[in-house]
């Protein structure tokens, strides 16, 4: 036995003629074949009052008669939004609770929920869910009619306060083109109502992009209007937002090679500092030499030559070391910012950033390797000059006591200008 909903669509859907009593609001409704004996009537009777407490069938002897009152108290729980004389306020009820009814049957068009057959009631469902989302869309909403109020804003003109306003009537329903599909529609909706980490981003440029649209549109006030342009409003919005993930994409790559471009720049430094903390020990050396022309003593002059060859040696092989270390680390700067020159045509900023970074690691690491060969050269040069020191007082020269004094003043000179070139070298290494 089909239930009391089947029935009562039914009875509607095969109506031939039927009547409407303005005054009790009820209707009369006339079906053609009468088959039914009484015990059927009273039993169709009762299962119809289940869904509306004034529903009475009749057996006449050419048709069978339903009588209902259409008030709201009739209806029974839960299926107050169930029947509609006409499309017109089937359409009324939609568009106040923006919602198509899970069940339904619309009288003058012989239309049902059951039925699946495409008809006007695809198109509405169309049109409440542009309004659902518009609503959403929309500052705020005021008056009984439901009127949407948008805050148009623009960079080249004063801000506008657009009133929208959501009705329409059945005709223009169904004279819409559904001008985007609805799997289009259901990624705005995902985009608008989706709760992620970029709700708020997509929320704006969705914004941005209505602005634009009623603005080129000549500000449209109402749903119908709208709705012709919704496929431009859906392009607009699909532009604006790979423009936005592309602006994202390549802020986020710009900062990444800053990134990769301080890492570098770090490692050099450490490489740099080392060397230098090395290089602090010539000028004590220097003093030992001062210290190699006061001595008589061959063991002491033997002690100072071997400590001028281990300092000579150590930072020669310490310099080697980190020569390699620089040279091993500028090699890894072409692979580490390859990924960025490689990126697409439309990211020029992002090409012409990571060549210009290459460019600064290059200098860099050229200029480190003169700063090394800097320190050997001084390194080498302390190394003469003590041999040849200590060869001269070895020799034990008549003229060495002539040579002490002049020889204690360039040594002094010497000492005055290379801790002069360290200072200087210290703050131009990080320049």
């Amino acid at each position: 036995m089909s239930s009391a909903l089947d029935t009562f669509k039914s009875f509607i859907l095969q109506c031939e003629s039927h009547e409407y009593d303005s005054h009790t609001g009820s209707y009369i409704l006339q079906i053609a074949t009468g088959d039914l004996t009484g015990a059927s009537v009273d039993v169709v009777s009762e299962k119809l009052k289940e869904i509306n407490t004034s529903c009475l069938v009749s057996n006449r002897s050419s048709y069978i008669e339903m009588e209902f009152i259409d008030s709201e108290g009739s209806w029974c729980n839960g299926y107050e939004d169930l029947f509609y004389s006409d499309g017109n306020k089937f359409l009324r009820r939609v568009l106040d609770k923006r919602d198509v009814p899970r069940d339904y049957v619309i009288l003058s068009d012989k239309i049902s929920s059951s039925e699946g057959k495409v008809t006007y009631v695809d198109k509405v469902e169309y049109v409440v869910g542009w309004l659902r989302l518009l609503a959403a869309m929309a500052d705020h909403e005021q008056g009984s009619d439901g009127t949407l109020v948008f805050f148009i804003h623009s960079e080249s003109e004063r801000s506008r306060v657009l009133e929208f306003k959501p009705h329409i009537s059945i005709k223009d329903v169904k004279n819409i083109d559904e001008c985007i599909s609805r799997k289009d529609f259901k990624n705005l909706e995902d985009s608008w109502f989706l709760d992620d980490a970029l709700q708020k981003d997509r929320r704006s440029v969705m914004l941005v992009s209505f602005g634009e649209i009623v603005r080129s549109e000549g500000y449209l006030n109402c749903i119908n209007g709208f709705l012709r342009v919704a496929r431009k409003f859906y392009d607009r919005y699909s532009e604006n937002y790979e423009i936005y993930v592309n602006r994202f994409s390549v802020d986020k790559q710009l900062r990444e090679i800053d990134e990769q471009y301080l890492v570098f720049v770090g490692k050099l430094q450490e490489f740099i500092s080392s060397s230098q903390a090395k290089a602090f020990a010539i000028p004590g050396v220097m003093i030992a030499i001062g210290a190699l022309v006061r001595t008589e003593k061959i063991l002491g002059v033997l002690g100072i030559i071997i400590g001028l060859v281990m300092t000579w040696i150590l930072i020669r092989r310490s310099n080697a070391f980190i020569r390699e270390n620089v040279n091993h680390l500028g090699d890894t700067v072409d692979g580490a910012l390859s990924i960025y020159s490689r990126s697409s045509v439309e990211a020029v900023e992002i090409k012409s950033q990571a060549e210009k970074v290459k460019e600064n690691l290059k200098t860099q690491f050229e200029l480190s390797n003169r700063r090394l060969d800097g320190i050997d050269q001084m390194s080498f040069y302390m190394l003469i000059a003590g041999l040849t020191l200590a060869l001269l007082q070895l020799l034990g020269l008549n003229s060495w006591q002539k040579l002490k004094t002049s020889s204690l003043a360039v040594l002094d000179r010497l000492y005055q200008v290379l801790c002069t070139y360290d200072v200087i070298w210290e703050v131009n290494v990080w320049v």
